[in-house]
């Protein structure tokens, strides 16, 4: 004798509680799988993580979630099959509760927006469960030991164990299975069918991780992934169904996917899985229209908003809207001249009987680019560019030696990265040059320009061999990207620079720190600080200053 489980995930019930037209859409979907998955007795019903989309459902919400599982779960029925709690969970099962006559269980686990929140770490399908509507799947051992315990559902010839688990990220997955103490407890037997319900708000499983899963589990039932992909067909070994959404939460999750619920039969070690579709409440059209090449450079607007006019036409005409039905639309618009503001809202006016969100069913990307042929430049090519600013450069450093110093950091061939490296190459090769003439000259000996500036740039060289150049970056570690606070001003750097210390060395000094006795001073002042203080800290500290003085 088989059990039939019908799975839904992702309801997110409360959505467009604000939109008058869109706000009853959640409640009708999850009422078309409600009415559906509790046509054949005895079934089990499986919802996997935000059944609600607030981590605060509203009282309306909770109260027409509440009405609905109530009509359609809650009666008296002969149940073919025995359930029995090995996985401690936070309330007890509906089903064994002598006061409240279930004919279909319901099993839920939280997601991301419906998780434990507030002072007491309350979700909101806890309070479903407190109420004796759901059995939320939320173990204590797996809190307190690591350890994953299952729900029994056992018949005469079918035995299921199921788990849930919810994760905000993948990462954390990967971390729960790669832990020593993490166990799962199975029952006895080899003809057990393990089902986990597994929520992962952000991240997709890692192919190492998925292995271990598979090892453990017959059936996967993923939820926090808004996409349907559900295989269809009958199944020996692992499967991972993803249900999805009820309905697309914005037109960028838009697809021509259509949306549905699983139903999954076992029979023994059989598993026959089957596609459920969602009849639409309101249907979603999105289309891409490019601006012809003709009109791109226009820059009248009335000549593009006909356009548009036109194609909306076309997907009104092409949508086949029956009579009292209203879709969903998104049209964008791409490639429009940057010059031109083509009034949407006067062309979404005209749509107000057809489409719900006629306000903002346009959308313009009007930043056309037109197409430039890109030079390849080297690292060598970017120094001579940045050398040629300088009046003799090579008497500082020879470009040569500036392009393979970079190639060998291999830094990002970009001009800010160029510039400000080969500014600091400079600067630290006078500095050095100039070291190096000092030294020669407090031993008497005669200073001579070629030997000084060569032996500058090989230890300036092996200095920033040993530093770490990020790519894409500006930033150089520890001593090549630490800049002095007095800082080196090397001005039109010539051979004279080198032995005249007055042209290669100015301080710029740093800002003094003013007087607390000068309070107007202070008030106008541009003091820098590490952190620059607020207004209000600015008040406090003259009040305190005023406080001392009197």
């Amino acid at each position: 004798m088989s059990i039939t489980f019908f799975v839904t995930g992702d309801n997110h019930l409360g959505y467009y509680e604000k939109n008058l037209t869109l706000k009853d859409d959640c409640y009708k979907l999850f009422e078309q799988y409600l009415k559906e998955a509790t046509q054949k007795e005895g079934s089990i019903l499986l919802q996997c993580g935000d059944l609600f989309n607030d981590l605060r459902p509203n009282k309306s919400c909770v109260s027409k979630t509440a009405n609905l599982i109530k009509k359609y779960c809650i009666g008296d029925a002969d149940i073919p099959y025995t359930i029995k709690d090995e996985a401690e969970l936070s309330y007890p099962l509906n089903i064994t509760d002598p006061y409240i006559n279930v004919k279909h269980p319901l099993f839920t686990i939280h997601g991301t927006n419906d998780e434990p929140s507030g002072y007491k770490l309350i979700a909101g399908s806890e309070i479903l469960a407190s109420c004796g509507l759901v059995n939320y799947i939320s173990p204590k051992s797996f809190e307190e030991e690591k350890m994953l315990k299952p729900v029994i559902i056992v018949n005469e010839h079918t035995k299921i164990a199921l788990y849930g688990l919810s994760v905000l990220y993948s990462s954390d997955l990967d971390e729960i299975v790669e832990d020593e103490t993490f166990h799962i407890k199975k029952p006895n037997g080899n003809d057990w069918i393990c089902i986990l319900l597994l929520y992962i708000g952000k991240g997709t499983i890692s192919q190492t991780t998925k292995d271990i899963i598979e090892k453990h589990f017959n059936i996967i039932i993923l939820g926090g992934q808004h996409s349907c992909n559900i295989p269809t067909g009958e199944f020996n070994g692992s499967v991972i169904i993803q249900p999805g959404s009820p309905f697309f939460l914005s037109f960028d999750e838009y697809d021509e996917i259509k949306k549905g619920f699983v139903k999954i039969v076992v029979e023994g070690q059989k598993i026959y899985i089957e596609k459920k579709e969602y009849k639409p409440i309101h249907r979603m059209i999105k289309k891409e229209v490019y601006i012809p090449e003709t009109l791109r450079d226009c820059v009248i607007s009335k000549r593009i908003e006909d356009f548009i006019q036109q194609e909306m036409k076309k997907c009104i005409t092409e949508a086949v809207i029956k009579e009292n039905e209203q879709i969903l639309l998104k049209l964008i618009v791409k490639d429009c001249n940057q010059d031109c503001y083509p009034d949407t809202k006067k062309i979404s006016s005209l749509l107000e009987e057809d489409v719900v969100n006629f306000i903002d069913c346009i959308k313009v990307k009007k930043w056309y680019r037109q197409e430039v042929e890109m030079k390849e430049l080297t690292i060598e090519d970017l120094v001579n560019e940045e050398l040629d600013k300088y009046e003799e450069p090579e008497k500082v450093i020879r470009r040569k030696e500036v392009s393979n110093c970079l190639e060998r950091l291999k830094m990002s061939s970009t001009s800010s990265n160029i510039e400000y490296t080969t500014d600091l190459c400079m600067n630290e090769v006078s500095k050095k040059a100039m070291e190096i003439r000092n030294e020669e000259k407090e031993k008497g000996m005669e200073s001579d320009y070629n030997n000084i500036v060569n032996e500058a740039s090989i230890q300036v060289k092996e200095k920033h061999d040993e530093s770490i150049v990020l790519t894409n970056q500006t930033y150089i570690k520890e001593e090549f990207s630490n800049i002095p606070k007095k800082r080196i001003i090397s001005t039109a750097p010539s051979r004279k620079s080198f032995f005249d210390e007055s042209v290669i060395k100015q301080e710029v000094k740093p800002t003094k720190s003013i007087s607390p006795e000068n309070i107007k001073t202070l008030q106008n002042s541009t003091y820098i600080q590490p952190h620059k203080p607020s207004h209000s800290q600015k008040r406090k500290y003259i009040s305190k200053i005023l406080t001392k003085d009197n």
